[in-house]
């Protein structure tokens, strides 16, 4: 193990810095981005896990768990810019997870140091896992807390010990408070310690699910839900399953592997990673529930969201590798797939590092739309069709410009109310600023009727509207 620690640190290092090369323009933002940011400074500045309404007040928030912006708020606490730390924690915890991802790797392959580090490698050269650690999102800090929950949990499943058991419930619990994804591995965990020894269960799920408990007791007591979630059957999702592709390939290829290993190899290796086996289980049965129930935009993301499926494939892919793969016929398989990986994330990554990811861009950054709204006086209400840019470059409150259909949620009941508003509000000097690209022809459409009244103003990035123009 000692002579592959260094070629371990050494790809953890190109990890880190893979994300501090196509960030120079900051760490990509994306919707989800803005609201991790503005939470965070809502806590920094002791107003709470609240996010500002279109009133003007305060609203508790459900829909995220906390643990991603509290880490934000310390940065903030601190002097930094919690946009700006997110770049970093990034490139620290894609360090972190290829690290983890080694040692879980080489505790189910033994026999074979070389195949954790290629597992390690193709890990780096993943596009998919450079984007979500590019990006301002909390999958990053998901990912570290789940890895060291099942470093944990196989070291407890080799020889029960209380630390271990302690590690792995706590480290599972946090995913949880990360994301409410974590609810697999959480359960997953939980599973693996019923199996190993049955008395421990309690401790662990009281690790694991006390307190993701109480903060959605928390959510239900002030909103009267545990989160913001609407269940009810949503519109087709077929199109979408097409992102899923890649991975039910993987699983096959998964499967033909375990077909043709030996009996004793496949008996080892369900032992082993029972863990990932249920974990993948949980993890695409609450997938599909939501994509199907409450978020079908979901699978419009899905290389992001599935990044963590995808690990646990890997983990479990490995182990069948020993021996396969260390002939001149693999050697060379291997260093074929490695450079095809390498070419996509360079040409990904030229591409992201010149022009920022989502609204990280300088098309942003400069845009004279969000120069205008920038100028107006403190209290001006901006009615917006891209609220994240124009809160954290121009610092304005935003209002949404309303729409008959949320793409997550359905159906706008309250949609004649949200126009009736916005017609007042823009008699009263509001400006509604939209843009191109967050837009299509109906909404623009939309927007050139609506503005009929008021002074209409056509830029290169989109219209501005308002009386005072």
């Amino acid at each position: 193990m000692r002579r592959s620690i260094l070629p371990a640190l050494a790809l953890a290092a190109v990890a880190g810095a893979a994300v501090l090369w196509v960030t120079p323009r900051g760490a990509g933002i994306s919707p989800d981005s803005g609201c991790y940011i503005a939470l965070a400074r809502n806590l920094a500045a002791g107003r709470g896990y609240v996010m500002g309404d279109a009133t003007g007040g305060w609203v508790v928030f459900t829909h995220f768990p906390p643990l991603y912006p509290a880490l934000l708020a310390v940065f903030e606490l601190l002097g930094a810019d919690a946009a700006a730390a997110s770049r970093f924690l990034g490139a620290a915890f894609f360090c972190a997870n290829v690290a983890l991802f080694w040692l879980l790797a080489r505790r189910h392959v033994s026999r074979s140091p070389a195949t954790a580090l290629l597992g390690a490698l193709f890990v780096v050269l993943s596009t998919e896992m450079l984007e979500v650690h590019s990006m301002a999102w909390s999958e990053p800090l998901y990912i570290f807390l789940s890895l060291a929950g099942f470093l944990a949990l196989d070291s407890y499943r080799e020889r029960p010990r209380p630390r271990a058991l302690i590690l792995s419930g706590l480290a599972m619990g946090l995913a949880f408070l990360t994301r409410y994804a974590g609810i697999a591995a959480a359960a997953a965990g939980a599973v693996a310690v019923f199996r190993r020894r049955k008395r421990d269960a309690p401790a662990y799920l009281a690790l694991a699910f006390g307190p993701p408990g109480l903060w959605l007791l928390r959510n239900r007591l002030l909103t009267h839900h545990a989160t913001d979630a609407s269940w009810a059957l949503r519109h087709p999702v077929l199109p979408g399953l097409l992102e899923a592709a890649p991975d039910a390939l993987a699983a096959l290829a998964l499967i033909a592997l375990l077909a043709t290993a030996r009996k004793e190899r496949r008996s080892d290796w369900a032992g082993k990673l029972e863990p990932q086996l249920a974990f993948c289980a949980f993890y695409v049965a609450l997938f599909a529930s939501m994509a199907l129930l409450t978020t079908p935009g979901l699978l419009s993301e899905y290389p992001r969201y599935s990044t963590p499926l995808r690990l646990s494939l890997a983990l479990m892919t490995l182990p069948l590798l020993q021996g396969r793969w260390e002939n001149a016929a693999g050697r060379l398989s291997a260093a074929g797939f490695a450079l095809v990986l390498a070419g996509r994330m360079l040409l990904w990554g030229r591409h992201v590092a010149r022009d920022g990811q989502q609204y990280a861009g300088e098309r942003w950054k400069g845009s004279a739309i969000i120069a205008y709204v920038r100028a107006l006086p403190e209290g001006a209400r901006v009615y917006t069709n891209s609220p994240t840019p124009v809160y954290l470059y121009a610092g304005k409150d935003i209002v949404d410009i309303p729409t008959r259909e949320d793409f997550d949620e359905g159906p706008n009941p309250e949609y004649r109310h949200d126009v009736a508003s916005l017609r007042e509000d823009m008699e009263r000097g509001a400006v509604l600023a939209y843009f191109k690209e967050d837009g299509n022809a109906a909404q623009e459409s939309w927007v050139r009727k609506e503005c009929g009244p008021w002074t209409l103003k056509p830029t290169e990035d989109g219209i501005l509207c308002s009386k005072r123009l």
